[in-house]
């Protein structure tokens, strides 16, 4: 499927620019611009946030919630981040997603309560752990709060034997250096 950049906005879409029913593949390709930082972010999430509402898709909806939590996580606006992790987490919960899908939400989420100090809601947000030979990025979102939790806690050999379960099971990423 070809991909579509707008040079004005940085925005991309698949097809030469057919808007999707869903705008969660805008988020997954889209994800690269906060993490660039992207002078473009904020009008991106503006755009697909109303674009989520008017299509109704709680899937859309939450997607780019957690999308722009991570984003004001990594610009250090950690209220506002907060609403956004919240919002993401709640409809996951009342949309009955599985554990391993709820696993992006409640990772971002609890990572940010660690950040703010809140140990004790991260360990309640996390909840149930993803299975150890789960290779998806939310499980290792999971462990990296769950790992934080841990060093946090003084447990350091836990906390490393955390992280080389994210290595084993992230193979698709790798470190540039």
């Amino acid at each position: 499927m070809p991909i579509v950049v707008n040079a004005r906005t940085g925005a991309t879409s698949p097809r030469g620019g057919q808007r999707s029913a869903t705008t969660g593949w805008r988020v997954g390709l889209n994800l690269n611009r906060s993490l660039t930082g992207s002078p473009h972010t904020g009008h991106w999430l503006t755009t697909t946030r109303e674009q989520a509402h008017h299509s109704g898709s709680v899937f859309s909806i939450s997607s780019v919630e957690l999308w722009t939590g991570l984003h004001l996580v990594g610009i250090g606006d950690l209220g506002e981040a907060r609403e956004s992790l919240l919002q993401a987490n709640q409809l996951q919960e009342l949309w009955g997603s599985a554990p391993t899908a709820t696993s992006w939400a409640r990772g971002l989420l609890a990572y940010h309560q660690v950040l703010t100090g809140e140990a004790a809601g991260a360990r309640v947000t996390l909840g149930e752990a993803p299975a150890a030979e789960e290779e998806s990025d939310g499980a290792n979102l999971w462990r990296r709060a769950h790992a934080e939790l841990l060093l946090g806690d003084g447990r350091a050999e836990e906390a490393l034997a955390a992280a080389e379960l994210m290595g084993r099971t992230a193979l698709h990423v790798l470190h540039p250096d």
